[in-house]
């Protein structure tokens, strides 16, 4: 396998913005109504800037092509939507909570509000097992999901015991 040259910041960083317009530009149909490619792409490079030590021993093509699922989704890696996790020797994408809201108020059947938790005892204990998920498990108290009209909402769970859903 052929080592890779070294090259200086402003080459990677170059590489990496390069792959990246490249990348969206040939998925264009795939991003988000009203995204704005200019935006995503200096937020992204500053974001990458800022932790640039993390990304040492990485291609700028798997740092790219991670980049681009946010974008694909409507997600603010600047927002703390998502993230761009170095690790062994990649870089792995990954959402949090506030881009799993989004993307659930995106692409609801029925629009959406609102979505929150909130433990409900101070000690409450238990699981909820979704059947057919491997490992997944959620803590006892009370999800809610608002939805857009002035319906009641439309999950709600507080229990001590185990369930099955």
């Amino acid at each position: 396998m052929a080592e890779r040259k070294q090259i200086t910041t402003k080459e990677y960083l170059a590489e990496v913005k390069g792959g990246l317009e490249n990348d969206l530009n040939l998925n264009a149909k795939a991003l988000p109504e009203n995204f704005n490619q200019s935006r995503f792409v200096l937020n992204c490079i500053s974001l990458i800037k800022s932790n640039l030590s993390n990304y040492n021993n990485i291609t700028p093509e798997s740092v790219y092509l991670a980049l681009a699922k946010g974008a694909y989704l409507g997600l603010d890696f600047f927002n703390g939507e998502c993230y761009a996790i170095p690790y062994s020797g990649e870089v792995n994408f990954q959402t949090d909570y506030k881009g799993e809201i989004k993307l659930a108020k995106t692409y609801s059947r029925n629009p959406i509000k609102d979505i929150y938790a909130r433990q409900e005892a101070q000690h409450a204990s238990g699981h909820i097992r979704i059947t057919g998920t491997a490992g997944a498990e959620i803590l006892a108290g009370t999800v809610f999901c608002t939805p857009a009209t002035d319906s009641s909402p439309s999950l709600e769970f507080a229990t001590d015991e185990d369930c099955t859903i």
